[in-house]
């Protein structure tokens, strides 16, 4: 009775924890009705998940997946937006049974989605930070990888704090590890724009920062360049990172700065040793490929 009380107290703070917090974490609604219409499923969800909980069917658990909740199961979701009252309240054998599909548990989830709080107490409770799952991402791959939601000024503080939590139960080895596709860490910084360690990375010459993926062939320094994260290109090129490497297209990182008509980048680029004459599989130097756009541009503004 004690254990219902609790739980039932507890599905209350969560609810009251979502109305307040609805712009944070939930998709962007046309309306508040529709807001409201969402809370009112996320009830529904959550008053289920706190009978399974009081009847200890564990094993349902762990395995419903509800709609309400993205197709989630309750601890995935409690996971996925801090909410650890209800992990604690779980056995530590129960939190490490709830796997996904594409084998990512609960701390894989707790690092996509943005989770400090769940994050720390899942790494408290013997998670470990370099589980990968069928991708071959680990959650401190995870950790940098924002989604189109998130508003980057809020949570690019919070994803650093939650990749630096994983990278302290982390040994180098596994810290070099990549996912499926070949991506490392810097990979996944250059890409997303976060850029956690790279300073050190950097002052350690790591074999990571000219590291190329396992089908496009790209480096670090490709993926800034074409996700306009000038900033991390920049280090990567002062410290001559890839500078003259070519990807499966054999583009340099000059061709594409060109492609953007990124002057900035095709001046340092070059300034620290980018080769002007380099061929890529479609026989275009980076100033033919660069003088291509433009004139395409200028067909398009005719037309």
């Amino acid at each position: 009775m004690a254990n219902e009380i609790l739980l039932t107290k507890e599905t209350n703070e969560l609810l009251e924890w979502c109305q307040e917090n609805v712009t944070t974490f939930l998709p962007v609604f046309v309306s508040n009705e529709e807001a409201q219409a969402y809370l009112s499923q996320l009830a529904t969800a959550f008053n289920e998940f706190r009978q399974l909980a009081i009847d200890e069917d564990t094993d349902t658990l762990i395995e419903r997946q509800l709609p309400e909740l993205n197709d989630l199961t309750p601890l995935q979701y409690a996971s996925s937006y801090g909410y650890t009252q209800f992990l604690k309240n779980m056995r530590q054998d129960v939190l490490a049974r709830d796997i996904s599909p594409i084998d990512r548990n609960l701390l894989h989830f707790a690092a996509a989605n943005a989770s400090l709080a769940s994050t720390r107490f899942l790494l408290e409770q013997g998670f470990s930070p370099a589980t990968p799952d069928k991708d071959g991402n680990r959650p401190f791959h995870l950790a940098l990888k924002f989604s189109a939601f998130e508003d980057r000024s809020i949570f690019t503080d919070i994803r650093t704090g939650i990749f630096s939590a994983l990278c302290e139960k982390l040994v180098k080895s596994e810290l070099e590890a990549c996912n499926n596709e070949g991506e490392n860490i810097v990979h996944m910084m250059a890409t997303y724009g976060v850029s956690p360690m790279l300073d050190t990375l950097i002052q350690q010459n790591s074999s990571l920062l000219a590291a190329q993926t396992e089908t496009d062939k790209q480096t670090p320094l490709h993926r800034a360049i074409l996700n306009n994260h000038d900033d991390i290109a920049l280090k990567l090129i002062h410290n001559k990172q890839g500078v003259n490497t070519p990807d499966a297209r054999r583009n340099t990182p000059l061709h594409l700065a060109y492609e953007a008509d990124n002057q900035n980048l095709v001046a340092e680029l070059i300034k620290h040793g980018a080769d002007t004459n380099a061929i890529n599989s479609h026989g275009k130097t980076p100033q033919q490929v660069g003088d291509d756009l433009k004139k395409s541009e200028s067909v398009g503004i005719m037309r």
